[in-house]
């Protein structure tokens, strides 16, 4: 996946910029994100197997710039830049379906989302469960549901 996204920078891919509606922190930096870009290019699932288990479709990547990015370098010519990995940071997720790019995105940032509270409410309450006990079941599960 990361050879497909850097080959694609490479040959000058365009990325179409997005605005979230409300911003979100992010999990590594902590810092609010607004802005991103979203581009999709065709990729090929599992080419290292057989034809018959291999998966054609698109991968849907965004990006976000990074604010402080580290400072690696790399010389290309004559002219010295920063790695793509290094610039920003990239979420994947590979379609077989037929969501535009922009749908795909979307479904995907909030399937993320649904996940997040799955596993807040795993780690929680939730964690205590299944207990002996009714009554402790439903003390556990009363807050949790409320919240």
């Amino acid at each position: 996946m990361t050879s497909a996204i850097a080959a694609y920078d490479a040959a000058g891919g365009t990325w179409t910029a997005i605005h979230h509606p409300r911003t979100f922190v992010d999990e590594e930096t902590g810092e609010l994100v607004s802005d991103a870009e979203v581009a999709q290019m065709p990729f090929t699932a599992f080419k290292g197997k057989r034809k018959a288990l291999r998966a054609e479709g698109r991968l849907i990547v965004r990006r976000v710039r990074r604010k402080n990015p580290p400072s690696a370098k790399i010389v290309t010519g004559e002219s010295e830049q920063q790695e793509p990995f290094n610039l920003w940071r990239h979420r994947a997720v590979f379609v077989t379906g037929d969501f535009e790019m922009l749908q795909a995105d979307a479904h995907h940032r909030q399937h993320a989302n649904h996940e997040q509270v799955n596993a807040e409410a795993k780690a929680g309450a939730l964690a205590h469960l299944p207990s002996g006990s009714f009554q402790a079941n439903a003390t556990w599960a009363t807050p949790w549901a409320i919240t």
